[in-house]
């Protein structure tokens, strides 16, 4: 609520800005403000009362849809759109959904439930191409209980990688392009090429930061319009609402999970508790908003409702 409110009353003092912008930039702040919220309250009513079986549900209809994407990609690919604006959301939306669904099944994952789908998507998202879903990822997982299993799994994937861009980079030009993690980790390798991609977002985050040293407590709404882009964060929020909106969105996710650890930690006398099971989203979230994400991501947004709900109850978030 402080998080809107907030937003919201910076929208109503920038008025006289406003009305230099496009029209499909104020959608983009109704996304943020009213369908982001919308989706936090689903992940919060789904965390709360779903089942242990509908969770599971949940994760393989994403493992279903991620896997028949990378199909369309691989064996219909005049059916992606070729704006990379467009088509960049295909793979951002795409992998957060995976990687949302399958944390959530990470927290309300049974101790005896097979971990072959937690891990499944690791390649998955490398077929996708998100790099941001894949490193967030694969972040969330080093913090789990699966980080050996994780780590011998992508041995053996960047072994199986490095071997396929040899033998297809020339023979078989098509396929060696299917995913982005494919070809940019191959030319990082092997050609020393840049991120073009990287670049710009390192040029956007450092416009957002000049804007924030400048306006540190209102921000300055429309920033990123007038200088050419937004950064991929959520300092975008600083620089676009102001501080109070920035912090109010940063203890929205960070909160109710460091509220339960600190509860278990202390009362858990001389013995150290186990990482609680939302910690891994808990991480996924973290880095995409500090890195890659703009935070208008309703995929983003119901995962930090379902985490909320998560960290609030201790029967969902057992010990080891």
């Amino acid at each position: 609520l402080v998080f809107i409110g907030s937003s919201v009353a910076t929208l109503m003092f920038s008025i006289d800005q406003v009305a230099y912008l496009p029209q499909q930039y104020l959608l983009h702040s109704m996304a943020l403000l009213v369908l982001g919220p919308i989706c936090y309250l689903f992940g919060a009513v789904f965390a709360k009362r779903s089942t242990s079986q509908q969770v599971n549900m949940m994760l393989t209809i994403a493992l279903a849809l991620a896997s028949a994407f990378s199909g369309v990609v691989v064996l219909f690919p005049e059916m992606i759109s070729t704006d990379e604006v467009t088509k960049g959301s295909y793979y951002q939306y795409a992998g957060d959904c995976l990687g949302i669904a399958a944390l959530i099944g990470y927290a309300r994952r049974d101790q005896r439930a097979p971990a072959w789908p937690i891990l499944l998507a690791v390649p998955i998202l490398i077929l996708i191409g998100s790099r941001a879903s894949l490193v967030a990822y694969v972040a969330a997982l080093m913090m789990s209980a699966m980080v050996l299993r994780l780590f011998l799994g992508m041995g053996v994937l960047i072994g199986v990688i490095l071997v396929f861009v040899k033998v297809s980079a020339d023979t078989l030009p098509d396929l060696y392009e299917m995913s982005r993690v494919v070809s940019t980790l191959a030319g990082a390798l092997f050609d020393g090429a840049e991120d073009a991609s990287l670049s710009e977002r390192m040029v956007f985050q450092q416009q957002a930061l000049n804007v924030i040293a400048q306006q540190p407590i209102t921000g300055s709404y429309g920033y990123d319009y007038f200088v050419g882009g937004y950064a991929h964060s959520a300092l975008d929020l600083w620089a676009q609402y102001g501080v109070v909106a920035f912090v109010a969105f940063v203890l929205a996710i960070c909160a109710n999970p460091c509220m339960n650890w600190m509860r278990r930690l202390f009362a858990g006398g001389t013995r150290r508790p186990d990482a609680p099971r939302y910690v891994p989203l808990l991480v996924y979230l973290i880095v995409q908003f500090a890195f890659f994400r703009h935070p208008e991501s309703v995929v983003l947004f119901f995962g930090m409702g379902a985490l909320s709900v998560l960290a609030q109850n201790h029967r969902l978030s057992p010990r080891r």
